[in-house]
């Protein structure tokens, strides 16, 4: 059958649609995944490829200086030559580092790790063989280096504590914190090796001392070895600090605690400034700097007298005696006591039927007596009068229980009150605990530096914060909340018990200067030790605490210490001699 042009034609042009019909269904498919693949993984493999030709190195910054407050140095980065191995350049890298072993020290189990990377990693990469090198080490190696084909010499910048173990504690040190740059990886660039402030000050200022690391973006061969630089961008150095440390006390403080456990903290009177803050025992922060060995690390941790601990800034103790002026003040003010009143001291107070003592009979007993001679009675009887909410609000008014706002990790001490014993001890308050809140014992725990702080309170009137960085000694500070008068009456007690006849603190006393101070004994375990027992036949752990907190010029307050010596026997014997000499050389150093 014939079909007519026509017809042909609809036939033709069906099927030319249904074709094209069929052809145009994959199409969309077709073109989504070319856009796939030119768009979406064409971006990714080209930064893969970019990756493999671009390698980038991150470059360290230099850390801070952290200066004194006449610029001495105390912390900065120093060069140190580091022993590193280049492959390529060693034909013979066993027999090189047997030889090298022969001039310096170098373990088995060392030379063979060095020796395994030296099989896997690029030729032209230097492999570290040790991570820092005595001088006496790199002129032995400089002398036979033309023996040592492939060793050579890298300088890293490693921190170095000018003065080791007398700051380690509010220096802190520098070392690898994972979390630190997993935060600023995407942000600083921070590399694996790049260290930061672990501890004390280095950690606390980390975002001002650490600055910001810079970049170098090589093109690479095939093998990965730089072939051009094709962007730099510069470290930038971190800000240097000032403290308001003064190193040369810092340093005889230490000395002066050789062989004691305790702390030493020097306030500027006026300011608040902390001039030295020593804890004992110590460590030494350089040791941190490229990674403290095991070995020491557990040495530190296991040591029976706790040398990582703060003793300044976090150790806790019942500041006894020295508290005294404070329940003078809150009696004085709250008209319970005057200046005249007595009280007669028999050696003991009966409270029901326990029987609360005094270290002494004093006999018939004033104010200014009672803070010379310290004597326990009188601070029975005002503690009665007071009661414990009283007492606890003088205390905080003086800066007693609550941290400090510098920002090192400290304790807060604990000025408690009935309150806080039925919530913590699900216990009554009874007037037993009053008494002996009086004289500072009891639940009552102040760290060094509050005691310190609440020497200055009492020597200038001010309300007194300590500080460590120079330019915060500037801010002006308020008048404390309590009676100037009464204060001076306090002042002229604490200047009785240095320089009184009946005082407890003539070993404070110094030729050329007037102190005034109080003496603090503390016992530390439950039973008594009568005062005319020998101390040195009391097991050492048994001993009381020595304290003592006093200021300096008596006429014009510049210098405020707090000492405590752990285990140290009494304030007088152990303590006050400490805090006079501090004082007096800070007044031959300061003026």
């Amino acid at each position: 059958m014939n079909l007519s042009s026509s017809n042909r034609t609809r036939i033709i042009s069906r099927r030319t649609i249904l074709v094209g019909a069929i052809m145009a269904i994959p199409f969309p498919a077709f073109v989504a995944r070319m856009y796939y693949l030119q768009e979406v993984l064409g971006t990714r493999y080209k930064k893969m490829a970019e990756q493999n030709r671009v390698q980038i190195r991150p470059i360290r910054p230099e850390r801070g200086v952290l200066f004194d407050r006449q610029s001495q140095v105390l912390a900065r980065d120093k060069p140190s030559p580091r022993l590193v191995i280049i492959p390529e350049q060693c034909p013979d890298p066993k027999g090189v580092m047997e030889k090298l072993s022969t001039l310096i020290p170098l373990s088995k189990r060392r030379k063979d790790d060095v020796l395994e990377k030296v099989k896997y990693r690029a030729p032209f990469t230097p492999i570290t063989i040790t991570k820092s090198i005595s001088f006496k080490d790199v002129a032995k190696v400089q002398l036979n280096q033309p023996d040592l084909p492939g060793i050579d010499f890298v300088d890293i910048p490693l921190r170095h504590y000018e003065n080791g173990e007398s700051t380690g504690h509010l220096l802190g040190y520098v070392g690898r914190t994972d979390d630190y740059k997993k935060d600023k990886a995407g942000v600083k660039g921070w590399a694996p090796d790049f260290p930061v402030g672990r501890q004390g000050l280095e950690k606390l200022y980390e975002d001002e001392l650490g600055g910001r690391p810079g970049f170098i973006h090589h093109e690479t061969n095939a093998v990965g070895r730089p072939v051009r630089v094709l962007q730099r961008q510069e470290a930038k150095k971190g800000d240097d600090l000032i403290l308001t440390l003064e190193h040369n006390l810092q340093n005889y403080a230490t000395k002066r605690m050789t062989g004691k456990v305790g702390s030493v903290v020097l306030l500027n009177a006026k300011t608040g400034g902390i001039l030295a803050s020593v804890s004992t025992p110590s460590f030494d922060p350089n040791d941190f700097a490229e990674g403290i060995d095991p070995k020491s690390w557990s040495a530190l941790l296991n040591h029976p007298n706790k040398p990582l601990l703060n003793r300044s800034f976090q150790g806790t103790y019942s500041p006894g005696s020295t508290f005294k002026m404070i329940v003078a003040q809150a009696a004085l003010e709250e008209g319970l006591t005057t200046m005249d009143e007595t009280f007669t001291c028999s050696g003991h107070m009966q409270l029901g039927n326990r029987k609360f003592h005094c270290w002494k009979k004093h006999g018939k007993v004033n104010l200014l007596d009672s803070i010379a001679g310290s004597c326990d009675i009188y601070y029975y009887e005002l503690a009665k009068r007071l009661g414990a909410k009283k007492i606890a609000a003088y205390a905080r008014k003086f800066g007693l229980g609550e941290r400090s706002e510098i920002g090192i990790p400290e304790k807060s001490g604990l000025v408690p009150t009935p309150e806080w014993k039925l919530v913590n001890r699900h216990e009554r308050w009874t007037t037993g605990e009053d008494l002996i809140y009086g004289i500072g014992q009891g639940f009552l725990l102040t760290t060094p530096l509050q005691m310190a702080v609440m020497t200055a309170r009492i020597a200038t009137g001010y309300d007194i914060k300590a500080k460590l960085l120079k330019k915060y000694e500037d801010v002006e500070t308020q008048s404390t909340p309590v009676h100037e008068g009464y204060l001076e009456l306090i002042r002229q007690g604490m200047f009785e018990v240095v320089n009184g006849r009946k005082g407890t603190a003539k070993n404070a006393r110094r030729r050329g200067m007037t102190i005034a101070g109080k003496t603090g004994t503390v016992q530390v375990v439950s039973e008594r030790i009568e005062d005319d027992v020998d101390m040195n036949t009391v097991p050492l752990k048994k001993r009381p605490h020595g304290m003592f907190v006093g200021y300096a010029p008596f006429e014009d307050p510049k210098y405020v210490v707090s000492v405590v010596v752990e285990n140290g026997g009494s304030g007088s014997g152990a303590a006050a001699p400490v805090a006079a000499d501090v004082l007096k050389k800070a007044v031959e150093v300061l003026g």
